[in-house]
């Protein structure tokens, strides 16, 4: 961090070393308006920066071990900074300004996406994510789960069989989805 931004750090919500390296760091309303900084713990696997002024996921990428990020309430505008992260097992960006499901970056190893309150109006242009199983978009204005696509769904079948299916969650406005939670057909 800058020199200004040590004080953010009195918001240090926790942070966990291993063999000297910070493996888990939460930064929960600490004001943060950039992740860049965060780029240089190259040992980071689980991250929370919710709450903060964060328009953007800056510099996440280059981590090669970061397995979830949590990253809800901020201004969000745009994920596809964490395109390419090749552990990223967990996005959660609940109620953040994701206008837009091609604002989500491709994640091969993804497994869990939590879009819950953000603006998407629909899934066109949501990104191939052959290992995504959990998918939960409460409170988005989405009327169905079309632009899903079929790559999802074929990827999903080739590698778990037809008996797991990713579990999608529309709001209680939304049609398309039953309330099993699991997509209509």
């Amino acid at each position: 961090f800058d020199e200004g931004e040590g004080d953010r750090l009195e918001h240090l919500q926790y942070v966990e070393l291993r063999d000297g390296h910070v493996v888990r760091l939460g930064l929960t309303r600490a004001g943060l308006t950039t992740t860049a900084p965060l780029a240089a713990l190259s040992r980071l696997e689980h991250l929370v920066v919710e709450h903060n002024a964060l328009t953007a996921l800056e510099g996440l990428a280059a981590l090669p071990r970061l397995k979830s990020v949590r990253a809800g309430y901020n201004a969000i505008a745009d994920a596809r900074g964490l395109g390419g992260a090749p552990a990223l097992e967990e996005l959660y960006l609940p109620s953040n300004e994701l206008d837009g499901a091609a604002r989500v970056p491709d994640l091969p190893t993804l497994k869990t996406l939590g879009l819950n309150g953000n603006p998407l109006g629909s899934l066109e242009g949501l990104p191939s994510l052959p290992a995504l199983e959990r998918l939960t978009v409460a409170g988005t204005g989405l009327r169905s789960l079309a632009g899903l696509g079929r790559r999802i769904w074929a990827a999903r079948r080739r590698r778990v069989g037809p008996r797991r299916w990713l579990k999608a969650r529309v709001g209680a406005r939304g049609a398309g989805a039953r309330r099993d939670g699991h997509a209509a057909h």
